[in-house]
C-alpha cells in the first residue's frame, strides 16, 4: 500500500512540475515578446524576405535627393546696326550665359524683354538667342530661365534666372548724293558758246 502511494504521488508531483515550468515559460516568451519579433524581422530580411530578396540582414535605404546646386549668370552682346538691319543674328549660349553646376537634362526660356520681347527667341534645348531682323539700336534686358531637371535619387529639379544684354548699334546712314545738273540745249549761247550781251 505504501509503495502505491509513493508511486502516485511522485506521478503526481511529476505532472505538477511540468505545468508550473510550462506556464514559466509561458510568461517569460510573453515578457519578451518584443524583442522576439524585431530579432524574427531582422531574421526574415536576412533570408530574403525584404525588398530585393538580398541576404545577409542588409536592408537597402534610398538616398534623400539633394537641391539642385545649378547657377546661371548673364553676359551682354553687341549687335552692328547695320547687320541687324539686314538679317538676324544668332548667339551660342556660351556667348550669352554662363551656366555651373547644372544636375541633370537643362532647358531654356525667355521669360521676358524690357522692350520688343518678338524681336528675340531662345532655343530652349541648345540655349541659342536669336534677334530679328529689324530690330531698332538700343539696349534691351532679357530675363532667362535656365532649368536643371536633375538625377534620380541625387539631385532634385531646380532653375535660375539671368539677365542677358543686347546692345545694338546705329545703323550707318548714307548721305543723299547730289544732284546732277542737267544738259543745257544751247539755246542761250552764241555760235561761239558766250551768251550775247543783251
Amino acid at each position: 500500500m505504501k509503495k502505491r502511494f509513493r508511486k502516485t504521488f511522485t506521478v503526481v508531483l511529476s505532472v505538477a512540475l511540468c505545468f508550473m515550468l510550462a506556464i514559466g515559460v509561458v510568461e517569460i516568451v510573453g515578457m519578451a515578446n518584443g524583442p522576439v519579433e524585431a530579432a524574427q524581422t531582422i531574421s526574415s530580411a536576412g533570408d530574403g524576405g525584404g525588398t530585393g530578396g538580398g541576404g545577409g540582414g542588409y536592408v537597402p535605404v534610398t538616398p534623400k535627393a539633394k537641391s539642385n546646386p545649378i547657377s546661371v549668370k548673364g553676359k551682354t552682346v553687341s549687335v552692328k546696326g547695320d547687320t541687324i538691319k539686314k538679317k538676324n543674328v544668332k548667339f551660342a549660349k556660351k556667348k550669352i550665359l554662363k551656366v555651373k553646376n547644372a544636375k541633370g537634362t537643362v532647358r531654356y526660356k525667355l521669360v521676358s524683354a524690357n522692350k520688343s520681347k518678338k524681336k528675340f527667341s531662345i532655343n530652349k534645348k541648345s540655349g541659342k538667342l536669336t534677334v530679328k531682323k529689324g530690330l531698332k539700336s538700343g539696349t534691351y534686358k532679357l530675363k532667362i530661365k535656365v532649368t536643371a531637371y536633375g538625377v534620380k535619387n541625387k539631385y532634385k529639379k531646380g532653375s535660375d534666372t539671368a539677365t542677358v544684354k543686347v546692345k545694338v548699334g546705329k545703323a550707318t546712314v548714307k548721305p543723299d548724293p547730289e544732284p546732277t545738273p542737267e544738259p543745257s540745249d544751247g539755246s542761250d549761247t552764241g555760235s561761239d558758246g558766250l551768251t550775247p550781251a543783251a
